[in-house]
């Protein structure tokens, strides 16, 4: 079972630009939220450190914990990215 807001699955989501410069120069990751057939995504605080591979594994065991399979997190992504080709229920 997905994890849904109002009627809508969510994910969490990072991407090699979903960056923060801090102080010292490093550049942390910090995860997204996106929700099914909704455009954009909506910013976290949660800062995942400087190793984008070590954030991307956090955000897939997120998911996972939620229910979220990494296909269905990609399904949900591509919605938002494509909302208007939601397919009716």
């Amino acid at each position: 079972m997905s994890f849904t807001l109002d009627g809508k699955r969510i994910c969490f989501y990072i991407s090699e630009a979903m960056v923060k410069s801090h102080g010292d120069g490093s550049r942390h990751f910090y995860p997204a939220i996106v929700t099914e057939h909704e455009p954009g995504y909506n910013p976290t605080d949660w800062d995942f450190g400087t190793d984008f591979k070590l954030a991307q594994e956090a955000v897939i065991s997120l998911n996972s914990k939620r229910g979220v399979s990494q296909a269905e997190a990609t399904e949900i992504v591509t919605s938002s990215m494509f909302p208007r080709s939601q397919t009716a229920s």
